[in-house]
């Protein structure tokens, strides 16, 4: 479950006491042509782009004072 994985990992950051912020950066495969070109196996060739609006979803989560 994607969602419980990101509560864990907001948890686990923000047990760090010099924490200032929590920012959630979207995958994306524009990489792809490189390892294309390089003749290498993109192990993430089949995971989906982010969502604006999954991305969004999921910085709900996080607290105001990390943000």
């Amino acid at each position: 479950d994607f969602e419980r994985e990101v509560k864990e990992i907001i948890k686990i950051a923000q047990s760090f006491s010099n924490l200032k912020k929590i920012e959630f950066l979207p995958f994306k495969n524009i990489c792809q042509t490189k390892y294309d070109s390089l003749k290498m196996e993109f192990k993430l060739k089949n995971v989906p782009p982010c969502s604006p609006e999954k991305l969004n979803y999921f910085t709900t989560f996080i607290p105001d004072k990390f943000r």
